[in-house]
């Protein structure tokens, strides 16, 4: 994690101040979004999870998929 902290998210779970089970998506793939500068501004990694709220999943609604359910 001293490496790479940027690759390290909170995890969601049945608190009332983390993002509810229902509304997580998993990206489907790694997307990085770049800046007008040309630099990453921000990176998902394949397989994490996103609110279905947040600005990537509105725009690139396609590249995430429902959460399998909890076993």
């Amino acid at each position: 994690m001293r490496r790479h902290p940027e690759r390290f998210v909170p995890v969601v779970s049945d608190e009332p101040h983390d993002v509810p089970r229902r509304d997580v998506l998993v990206a489907a793939q790694t997307m990085t979004l770049i800046g007008d500068d040309g630099k990453p501004t921000r990176t998902v990694y394949a397989g994490q999870w996103l609110h279905r709220d947040d600005p990537l999943v509105q725009l690139h609604p396609h590249a995430f998929t429902l959460r399998m359910p909890a076993e």
